[in-house]
């Protein structure tokens, strides 16, 4: 059961990734303010870690996953501000640098997190 909310947090993360970048390179005309990007509760990452995942908070994976989705929704509005303000060179820099490091960093602590409590399961 772990290993499904897991996985679906993952898909999560990435399909939220791919809505962002669809946004700056034009593909998707949703337009979203940085207020809604920035807000690292809301996506269904973040609902599924300030509930269901909350039950893995003793986790060190879970304490440093939470800190790194934060940075990342942190990004994510710095870009879609740049991309408001018609500057989508430096937003989509920071896409393809820091915001994909970050991408990264979440699914790699959300497989952390997986393969720790798989280890505790009987």
């Amino acid at each position: 059961m772990i290993t499904i909310e897991i996985e679906t947090a993952i898909a999560a993360h990435q399909m939220w990734s791919k809505r962002l970048r669809h946004i700056v390179d034009g593909i998707s005309p949703n337009r979203v303010t940085p207020t809604f990007v920035g807000s690292y509760t809301k996506c269904l990452l973040g609902e599924w870690l300030y509930g269901e995942g909350t039950k893995f908070h003793a986790n060190i994976e879970y304490v440093e996953l939470i800190k790194v989705h934060q940075q990342f929704h942190e990004l994510a509005a710095e870009i879609v501000t740049l991309h408001l303000a018609g500057n989508d060179i430096a937003a989509r820099q920071l896409l393809d640098g820091k915001f994909e490091t970050l991408s990264i960093q979440v699914v790699d602590f959300l497989h952390r997190l997986r393969d720790h409590t798989e280890q505790l399961s009987p």
